[in-house]
């Protein structure tokens, strides 16, 4: 054998022992703890033409999420340990404010909330807080 053959075969093993070692790190397997943290996400969908800022009340606690711009959609991710409820606060900029109905929500779950154009007369409210 030629030794350029050698070393292209050499190469070739070399970088499948590479990526084998890498792709062997990056395990899925919930049973081996390579799945990273648990999280929630929140999928946001604004259909009022005001930006809101949203607040989530986790574990007893109030936290920003984040702003929504008007018309827009966005998705956000919260560390979620262990099953509880959720309550998001929706304040629109210049306009309405109000606090949404506790949901159960568990790790892994993906929530829905669809900030209607009239805030107050939504469903999803609890009114002005």
């Amino acid at each position: 054998m030629r030794i350029s053959t050698i070393l292209a075969v050499l190469l070739l093993l070399g970088t499948l022992l590479l990526g084998a070692c890498a792709s062997g790190r990056s395990s899925n397997d919930p049973f081996r703890g390579g799945g990273g943290p648990a999280s929630l996400k929140v999928r946001v969908t604004n259909l009022n033409f005001n930006d809101a800022r949203l607040h989530a009340f986790v574990f007893g606690t109030r936290k920003m999420l984040g702003t929504v711009s008007g018309k827009r959609e966005t998705t956000f991710t919260i560390p979620w340990e262990r099953p509880s409820d959720l309550r998001i606060e929706i304040d629109l900029l210049a306009g309405d404010r109000c606090t949404t109905r506790p949901i159960s929500v568990n790790p892994g779950d993906q929530v829905e909330l669809v900030i209607d154009q009239r805030l107050l007369n939504s469903p999803l409210c609890r009114g002005r807080d």
